[in-house]
């Protein structure tokens, strides 16, 4: 298992297109350098220490298809930037027990968005429209464990769920 912090210099490696560091003892928090690896197509690290905020320069990386950052201690609120990452198509969230506030209503621009969408944490208010209008590629979303409020749309915005 890989220990300490993620060093800031990974993302300066220009062509990298894969970060990998799931299920290690990885603590700390996720660089703000993360910004600058524009070539980077997937980035895990589930299953590790990581802790402080979600940075918002991960919303810089329009090259991202695979997100996965469950299970760790990090705290806040999603940043709106996720939003800006137009050609992802899974999000891995769940397992974040101190994330808290509202559902970016940016969130509802991943019209790629087509795997697993989880956000088992503190969150609150209710689940932006977009969500139910835009996301039509989803095919599992799951909510559960919030404290998420409101109605559901009907069913027709439920295409591939």
């Amino acid at each position: 298992s890989l220990t300490g912090a993620i060093p800031k210099e990974l993302f300066r490696l220009s062509n990298i297109q894969s970060i990998s560091l799931s299920m290690n003892k990885l603590e700390g928090i996720v660089p703000s350098q993360i910004g600058t690896a524009d070539s980077l197509k997937v980035l895990s690290l589930s299953h590790n220490h990581l802790g402080g905020v979600i940075p918002t320069e991960i919303g810089l990386l329009s090259n991202l298809k695979l997100l996965y950052l469950s299970n760790n201690i990090f705290e806040f609120s999603l940043p709106s930037e996720l939003g800006n990452l137009h050609i992802l198509q899974g999000l891995g969230l769940a397992g974040i027990p101190d994330l808290t506030g509202v559902l970016p209503e940016e969130l509802g621009q991943l019209s790629n968005l087509r795997g697993v969408f989880r956000v088992n944490a503190k969150l609150n208010g209710t689940i932006p429209h977009l969500f139910f209008t835009n996301l039509k590629k989803l095919n599992t979303m799951d909510l559960s464990g919030n404290n998420l409020v409101g109605s559901m749309p009907t069913a027709h915005h439920f295409e591939n769920l």
